[in-house]
């Protein structure tokens, strides 16, 4: 299988560290977009 194209999403088919290297990603991806435009009072 090939990759998603997402660098958010995590390999279609890995080893189990890439599985969870793949999961962080999203979660850092995740939080940055929800807080980008936020200043230090909204974080």
């Amino acid at each position: 299988m090939t990759d998603s194209g997402y660098p958010w999403e995590p390999p279609f088919a890995g080893t189990e560290a890439e599985h969870v290297a793949g999961a962080l990603g999203r979660l850092r991806a995740t939080f940055r977009w929800k807080t980008d435009d936020l200043d230090a009072a909204g974080l």
